[in-house]
């Protein structure tokens, strides 16, 4: 079925310092919510969840070992992703095409397109999340 969570996809996970300004990324979330139920914030449904997650919390916490993860603490973390029929460009930093792999690599500081969007699953809360372009 598609669109579920075990379809192959291309992800990336963010990390910004709690003392960074997220003003941007929180106008974003919000003009998603507006699109999706309207400006009436007491008119959307109870339990949205939101893609920042506290990188303090559990979204820090691998899910495997039960370990905290490397460079998560103090950061709030952002996760965004695509399908793989929709692969996400990747440039160097004067724009050239990245071609290999390995240029790009967990750790890399990056830039990185992103669209907010509310998303519904069948049987699960409504939630915000991020495609990644």
């Amino acid at each position: 079925m598609p669109g579920t969570k075990n379809d192959p996809k291309f992800s990336v996970t963010m990390l910004f310092d709690k003392k960074q300004d997220l003003a941007a990324i929180k106008k974003a979330i919000k003009a998603a919510k507006v699109a999706k139920f309207g400006e009436d914030p007491k008119k959307w449904p109870e339990g949205i969840k939101s893609p920042v997650k506290d990188g303090d919390g559990p979204a820090g916490i691998a899910k495997k070992t039960g370990k905290p993860m490397e460079g998560y603490a103090g950061h709030w973390v952002v996760a965004a992703s695509t399908g793989e029929t929709s692969p996400p460009g990747v440039v160097d930093r004067n724009g050239e095409e990245i071609l290999k792999a390995s240029d790009f690599y967990a750790g890399c500081y990056a830039r990185a397109y992103v669209y907010a969007y509310v998303w519904e699953f069948p049987k699960s809360p409504k939630l915000t999340a991020w495609a990644l372009f």
